[in-house]
This record gives structure tokens, C-alpha cells and sequence, in this order.
């Protein structure tokens, strides 16, 4: 019996094991977790008195990236977790208020 037989009888048994679709939903959410991130860290750039509520957001869709291509294969969720928290904890020396 090869891997043909082998995989024969676990579609017979298991059915739900196609991980055809899964894997197709997955590339697309980390390429939209992706974009959500750069989308964010513009916003940041943009209106940085904000800078809080943005370092969160980059924190949760990094953290959220996880389930799709593992955070950009790892390296992806650690540089987006440290520039989240850069982010949050940087203090401007001088910010003008509107």
C-alpha cells in the first residue's frame, strides 16, 4: 500500500481533511492583515498625535495575522508587535496641536 492507498482511505474516513479551500483563505487574509498594517502605520505617519490608538491597532492586526501564514511567517508579527509598541510608548518632543 503506497500513499495512494494511504490517502484514499483518509478521505473515506475523514472527508473534512481537504485543505484545498483553507489554504486559499488563508493567503488572502495575511495579504489583507498585510494591507490593514501598512494602512495603519500611514495613518500614524499622517496624524501622529494619535499615535496610541494607531500603535494599538498595529499591535491587534499583527497579533490577529497569526492565523493566517503565522504573521508573516513570524518575522511579519514580530516587527509589526515592535513597532506597535515603539508606536504606543513614543513621546514627540513637540507635537502641534490643531
Amino acid at each position: 500500500m503506497g500513499w495512494d492507498g494511504m490517502r484514499h482511505e483518509m478521505e473515506e474516513h475523514m472527508p473534512w481533511l481537504n485543505f484545498g479551500n483553507i489554504t486559499y483563505i488563508m493567503g488572502i487574509l495575511g495579504l489583507v492583515f498585510g494591507i490593514l498594517i501598512i494602512a495603519v502605520a500611514v495613518m500614524l505617519y499622517i496624524n501622529p498625535i494619535q499615535h496610541e490608538l494607531w500603535g494599538a491597532l498595529i499591535i491587534v492586526f499583527s497579533v490577529v495575522s497569526i492565523i493566517s501564514c503565522m504573521g508573516g511567517m513570524g518575522i511579519g508579527l514580530l516587527l509589526g508587535i515592535v513597532g506597535g509598541i515603539l508606536a504606543v510608548l513614543w513621546r514627540p518632543e513637540e507635537i502641534k496641536r490643531a
